[in-house]
C-alpha cells in the first residue's frame, strides 16, 4: 500500500500564502478608495460606539511600542522557548521598524480627522492629521503576536497561541479604527507588515540564531521587567488609562522581583551521611 504525501504539502502551503498575500493586498487597494474608506470607518464606527470611548481608548494603548513590548515581555514568562521568543524579534525588529516608516514617508496618506467633515468621525484622543498608512500600532500588535506565537513550540497548544496571539493583535487594529486615528486600509496594511516582519525575525532565527548573545533568560529576564516596570510608571499617559499602566508597571515588577529572588536565594546543599 503506498503511502500518499499529507496535505498541505510545503508546495501547497507556499501557494496558500501567497495567494492569500495576493487577495490582502487587493482587498488593501481596494479599500483605500475614498468612498469606500470613509463608508467602512463610518459603518465600524457606528456599532464600535455601544462600547464606552475609555474601553476603546485603553486597548488601542496597547498597540503603543512600550505597553506592547512591556505586557509581551511579561507574556514570555508562560512560555517553553523565551529565547526562540527574543531572537524571532530581535531579528525581525529592524525590518518591521523600516517597512513601517518607509513606507509612510513614501504613501503621504492623510488620517480620517484631516479629511472627513467634522462632527461626522467619532476621535477617542488625539485628533492625528497625517502617516495614516500603514498603521504603526497594528504593525507592532502583529509583529509581537506572531514573534509570540512561532515560539510556543508546535502541536495543539500552538494552535491555542496563534488563536489568542491574533485575536488581541485585531482587537488593537480594530481599536485602531473605532478611536477615528485609521482606515480600514491602514490596519490591513500594518497587520501585513508586522506578520511579514515575524516571519523574517523567524527566518533570522533559523539561520543566525547561533549568533545571538547567549545571555540568561533568568538573568535578563527580571532586569529587563523591572526597568519597564519603572519606565511605566514615568511614561505620560492619558487619565483614563493611568491604572491599567500602573497595574502593568505593579505586575512587572512584582513578577521580575519573584523571579530574582528566586534565583539569587541560597540553595540548600545535600550532604551524605
Amino acid at each position: 500500500m503506498s503511502s500518499r504525501p499529507s496535505w498541505p504539502t510545503p508546495r501547497h502551503r507556499t501557494l496558500w500564502l501567497g495567494l492569500a498575500g495576493l487577495a490582502l493586498i487587493m482587498a488593501i487597494a481596494w479599500l483605500r478608495q475614498p468612498p469606500l474608506a470613509q463608508a467602512s470607518l463610518l459603518a465600524t464606527q457606528t456599532w464600535t460606539r455601544v462600547v464606552p470611548d475609555t474601553w476603546w481608548h485603553a486597548l488601542t494603548w496597547l498597540g503603543d511600542a512600550h505597553w506592547a513590548l512591556a505586557l509581551w515581555w511579561l507574556s514570555l514568562a508562560w512560555i517553553g522557548q523565551p529565547r526562540v521568543a527574543l531572537g524571532i524579534a530581535a531579528w525581525g525588529l529592524l525590518p518591521t521598524i523600516a517597512m513601517v516608516h518607509v513606507t509612510k514617508a513614501w504613501v503621504t496618506s492623510p488620517r480620517p480627522a484631516a479629511v472627513m467633515p467634522e462632527g461626522l468621525l467619532h476621535v477617542i484622543g488625539p485628533a492625528l492629521k497625517m502617516g495614516s498608512f500603514p498603521s504603526g500600532h497594528t504593525a507592532t500588535a502583529f509583529y509581537l503576536a506572531a514573534a509570540w506565537a512561532l515560539s510556543v513550540g508546535p502541536g495543539r497548544r500552538q494552535r491555542w497561541a496563534w488563536g489568542l496571539a491574533v485575536g488581541v493583535a485585531a482587537a488593537v487594529g480594530l481599536s485602531r479604527v473605532a478611536v477615528g486615528a485609521h482606515w480600514w486600509a491602514d490596519v490591513l496594511a500594518g497587520a501585513v507588515v508586522g506578520i511579514w516582519g515575524a516571519a523574517l525575525g523567524w527566518l533570522g532565527q533559523r539561520r543566525w540564531g547561533h549568533a545571538w548573545p547567549r545571555l540568561s533568560w533568568q538573568r535578563t529576564g527580571p532586569v529587563v521587567a523591572l526597568a519597564l516596570a519603572v519606565s511605566l510608571w514615568w511614561r505620560p499617559v492619558p487619565a483614563d488609562v493611568v491604572i491599567v499602566s500602573h497595574a502593568l508597571g505593579a505586575w512587572l515588577a512584582g513578577w521580575g522581583a519573584w523571579k530574582m529572588w528566586r534565583r539569587l536565594r541560597p540553595r540548600p546543599t545535600a550532604y551524605a551521611d
